[in-house]
């Protein structure tokens, strides 16, 4: 049986590589961002700096452009693709059974939001990467003085990667405070957000208003929270777009009920993803950091955790553990995966057939 197990989750890991390969064979996706990444590898590699085409590099973190410098974008991409389901895998295997282990695994690997992160020259793939060996890291930084400085180091990786890295950074300081002491938060606070001090202030030499600024605040709450929820939704099911205010009325309640059952939990990588994606989601809405026709790109870093926590405690639930309602729960998951697949199907169809400018 447990190497049946494993042949499912060796062939679903294969299939999401095999359609990588077939996506990528041509070349990644290029956008503004990516121009402006590109640009700033090439700046670096020959002249030692950070440049756009328009100027100084300043509306992102440096360390993507950096690692372009030294692997060119198909590779690099790859690589964070590979290391991704390993680290998927390693997640759900942490606190999913069989078959909800498959069936969340399924989901997240041949999502679109997977492909789209890694097809596209944007930072979210390594981005993830970094997350998710922190998320690992965490459980040990207690007893590991290996695990501590790795977090530390991996916690500047994770804000020079993508600014957003900063709102991860705020919550595992409330976690490390909550589960050890505050004296290690603030020991943290300080080590794990020193190298976006010295960036900052590079900034400030070349610019005194922060590029960020201007992408903050931008929609109201109701256009922005109703375009994350109807996104979030949409990872699951089909959603009409006008029915965005039901949907953060639906995401809402999930994370309330969710929220009740966290004290009743033990497992400590269950209620750290929860906190995360509440952390998370809590700032992107205060900010309001909304593009048109990129929630998908923003929800990605917590994308995993919500597939994940979904299928806990659906599975956990009262109703799905009586024998007779299984039957529905597995019902739910074939309509679920399928729907997944199917919209991954006709996103991957569409980037080889139309394709955007590639590299």
């Amino acid at each position: 049986m447990q190497a049946r197990k494993i042949k499912w989750q060796l062939l679903i890991a294969l299939l999401s590589i095999f359609l990588w390969l077939w996506l990528s064979r041509k070349g990644l996706g290029l956008t503004t961002d990516a121009r402006a990444y590109l640009y700033a590898a090439q700046s670096f590699r020959e002249k030692w700096t950070l440049l756009t085409p328009f100027g100084y590099y300043t509306n992102w973190t440096p360390l993507f452009p950096l690692l372009l410098s030294i692997l060119e974008p198909k590779i690099l991409q790859s690589i964070a693709f590979f290391f991704n389901i390993l680290l998927i895998y390693q997640l759900f295997k942490s606190y999913l059974k069989s078959p909800f282990l498959e069936i969340a695994f399924a989901q997240s690997i041949l999502g679109t939001t997977f492909f789209l992160i890694h097809f596209f020259v944007w930072s979210e793939a390594w981005f993830l990467v970094f997350l998710l060996v922190l998320f690992r890291l965490f459980a040990h930084i207690q007893t590991s003085q290996y695990a501590w400085l790795g977090f530390i180091l991996l916690s500047n990786a994770l804000v020079m990667q993508r600014l957003a890295g900063i709102f991860f950074v705020l919550t595992f300081i409330i976690l490390i405070a909550l589960y050890w002491n505050w004296k290690k938060a603030v020991i943290y606070t300080f080590f794990a957000n020193i190298s976006l001090f010295f960036w900052y202030f590079r900034n400030y030499l070349i610019q005194k208003k922060p590029d960020f600024l201007d992408n903050i605040w931008v929609v109201s709450f109701v256009e922005s929270w109703g375009s994350y929820a109807h996104t979030i939704i949409q990872f699951f099911f089909p959603f009409p777009v006008f029915l965005s205010i039901l949907s953060l009325i639906i995401v809402c309640t999930a994370l309330f009920l969710a929220a009740k059952k966290i004290p009743k939990i033990s497992n400590i990588f269950v209620i750290q993803g929860f906190f995360l994606s509440l952390g998370y989601l809590l700032i992107i809405f205060f900010f309001r950091m909304n593009v048109t026709g990129e929630s998908e790109r923003y929800l990605s870093p917590i994308w995993v955790f919500l597939v994940g926590g979904f299928w806990y405690f659906l599975a956990e639930s009262t109703f799905f553990k009586e024998k007779k309602y299984k039957i529905w729960l597995y019902a739910l998951a074939a309509l679920i995966l399928l729907y997944n697949f199917l919209r991954t199907a006709k996103s991957l169809r569409q980037w080889i057939q139309n394709p955007p400018d590639l590299w």
